[in-house]
């Protein structure tokens, strides 16, 4: 994982964690210090690359891994705009442990055709700007670095509709995670009935103690 962030072309923050809390947590994942999901559970309190997705690591700033009981799948990150990374367990359609992306531009589940040790490799490698190409704006790096972890930037009009598909088009304001997700799921669960159930609670340190 060390080599992975220090070749990184991306910027990465490597959020503190407690060891105490570290070691709760990959108890709890039932994984080895020797796998990426162990690494970054053991070492970090989660990274923020490139000031746009937020991968969860030992507590801290962020939510620590499986802190908040989920059925049938578990966070592991979420980006900027309120999107947000999963494994699955049986909730998703595929094999266990696939990686999972809830877009906020589509209020649906989309399979990553990836791993958790993938999607590092893949992001740190710089294919996370390939990703989110069409999600940027011309200055959203000086937007993006003023948020702290548990925040994210809200668009409106939103990114479901046709007047937010283009974000350099729209308002924009820095909020709680929480409540940004919190519109996104009440949204999906009005216009389609479904939503990305148990969603973590992305909060400042001081509100989940």
């Amino acid at each position: 994982m060390q080599g992975l962030i220090a070749k990184s072309e991306l910027s990465v923050e490597v959020l503190p964690v407690g060891p105490e809390s570290a070691q709760r947590t990959l108890h709890r994942l039932q994984v080895t210090a020797g796998s990426a999901l162990g690494a970054i559970a053991l070492h970090t309190g989660g990274l923020i690359i490139d000031n746009w997705v937020r991968l969860l690591g030992g507590g801290g700033a962020l939510p620590a891994l499986g802190e908040y009981e989920e059925v049938g799948k578990m966070t592991v990150g979420y980006d900027l705009l309120g999107g947000r990374f999963a494994l699955n367990g049986t909730a998703l359609d595929g094999p266990p442990g696939g990686l999972w992306y809830w877009a906020p531009d589509t209020l649906e589940w989309e399979s990553i055709d990836s791993t958790y040790s993938g999607m590092l490799e893949w992001f740190l490698g710089g294919a996370l700007t390939k990703f989110y190409a069409d999600c940027y704006w011309p200055d959203w790096r000086s937007e993006a670095v003023r948020a702290a972890p548990w925040e994210g930037i809200t668009l409106f009009p939103p990114p479901f509709t046709k007047e937010g598909t283009k974000a350099d088009q729209v308002r924009r304001k820095i909020v709680d995670m929480s409540l940004l997700l919190d519109l996104y799921v009440d949204t999906a669960r009005q216009l389609a009935g479904k939503g990305p159930d148990d969603l973590v609670a992305v909060q400042a340190p001081a509100a989940r103690a």
